[in-house]
């Protein structure tokens, strides 16, 4: 297993378990330079085969999100905390009925699968992507219950991952759905009737 330490430069810096480091240089473009080991792990791209890099800043927003430094709290009124909840339940729903409706064609990567088919029913009647939706609600939901600063910036940064995401996801879908774009015509992308 490997810990990725950070970025420098155009390094991608990252130390296995046994301590020895690991270093992945890419170009401007994100093609991959020099990946070592994970050539085949990650496709020659940085993004990954299957768009693992997504999946990776995906799950570190979430949990910076869940795990907000708790020094930047403010005491919020009843009503905004109570518009907290609401967003967390509806997140919850939206997320849920999201992950139901997709069936046999879940993945959590931005890549759809090789067997899988256009699902634009249930939740995708209202949202293109809804488990990212539900996901961007409950975060903002959360923030505003709990009344952390800091918590609401990790929010955004996580909407602005997703919605990247569905972007690059959303280019796979046009290719290889022939009425993806029709569909993207007339759902919005990832709040509900909004965006």
């Amino acid at each position: 297993m490997v810990v990725v330490s950070g970025l420098q430069g155009r390094e991608l810096l990252g130390r296995y378990e046994g301590g020895a480091v690991l270093t992945i240089s890419f170009d401007r473009g994100c093609n991959v330079i020099n990946p070592g080991p994970y050539k085949m792990a990650i496709g020659g791209k940085f993004w990954g085969k299957r768009g693992e890099i997504w999946v990776l800043l995906q799950i570190l927003a979430f949990v910076l999100v869940i795990w907000s430094p708790a020094g930047s709290r403010v005491r919020l009124p009843d009503p905004i905390r109570w518009i907290g909840a609401l967003l967390i339940i509806s997140g919850l729903v939206l997320c849920s009925m999201g992950a139901i409706n997709l069936g046999r064609n879940i993945t959590p990567f931005p890549i759809p699968v090789n067997q899988g088919s256009l699902v634009v029913g249930g939740a995708y009647r209202i949202v293109r992507h809804p488990i990212y939706g539900g996901l961007i609600l409950w975060a903002f939901g959360w923030s505003l219950w709990s009344g952390n600063l800091s918590r609401l910036l990790f929010s955004l940064a996580l909407f602005g991952l997703l919605d990247a995401k569905s972007r690059y996801e959303e280019a796979h879908l046009t290719r290889k759905y022939d009425n993806y774009d029709e569909y993207r015509q007339r759902v919005k992308r990832l709040i509900p009737w909004i965006y």
